[in-house]
């Protein structure tokens, strides 16, 4: 997928310097011989890192702070780089405005499950675990070493942080956030909007909203996810 396309990456800080890195590992995997830029483009509102960036990749980097400066959208393909998922879902309408095609970068180093289903814009980090029919939306985060269980889904723009666990059958809901090393058990679901801070453990589903802490992991609603503050 990366003949003849540059990335942009939205988001020029320390997750944008591993997605470039991942970038490099995927062309080097593929024995790609490809001349255009990997990475031509980092959209950032505030202060990218654009020196190291540039360090990573090899080459000249433009810096915009909106998608409208951006040249040749047509001809390239978008990743964004943010750990925020609320962040994630209004980039990913952001991008969905423009031109703009949103990639997917999957290190050859995780595990993918044949019968697995990727999203457009997902990013899948180094020695991540996807098993076999498990959905993976669009704009989904699974970082270092996690695992997503059979049959489990992880909704729109949502992230999983390093070394977390989301077993068989279990449900992540749209732009929620399960921190590193939380756990889910199987079959439960974690609404929508909502949190399971890091190394937490959630034994029962709970609805949107919702910051989970503990093990068993308990807490009460403290959004109104947007689908209902808008209404």
């Amino acid at each position: 997928m990366l003949a003849g396309r540059s990335f942009v990456l939205a988001g020029g800080g320390a997750f944008a310097i591993e997605v470039a890195t991942y970038l490099l590992d995927i062309r080097r995997a593929a024995e790609a011989n490809v001349v255009d830029p990997i990475v031509s483009d980092v959209v950032d509102s505030g202060t990218p890192r654009k020196a190291d960036l540039e360090r990573v990749v090899g080459a000249a980097i433009d810096v915009h702070h909106g998608f409208d400066t951006v040249e040749n959208m047509e001809d390239k393909l978008a990743i964004i780089c943010v750990g925020n998922a609320k962040v994630r879902r209004k980039l990913f309408d952001d991008i969905a405005a423009t031109p703009l095609r949103l990639g997917q970068v999957i290190h050859p180093s995780a595990y993918i499950a044949s019968t697995a289903e990727l999203g457009d814009g997902v990013i899948i980090c180094p020695l991540a675990f996807v098993g076999p029919f498990a959905r993976i939306e669009d704009n989904v985060a699974v970082n270092v070493q996690a695992a997503i269980g059979h049959d489990s889904v992880l909704q729109h723009s949502c992230v999983i942080s390093p070394n977390a666990a989301v077993n068989g059958f279990a449900r992540c809901g749209v732009a929620s956030f399960v921190g590193a090393g939380a756990v889910l058990y199987p079959g439960v679901s974690l609404g929508d909007y909502s949190k399971l801070s890091a190394g937490s453990v959630l034994s029962r589903s709970v609805g949107d909203g919702h910051l989970m802490h503990g093990n068993p992991a308990t807490g009460r609603q403290m959004v109104a996810p947007p689908s209902t503050t808008e209404a």
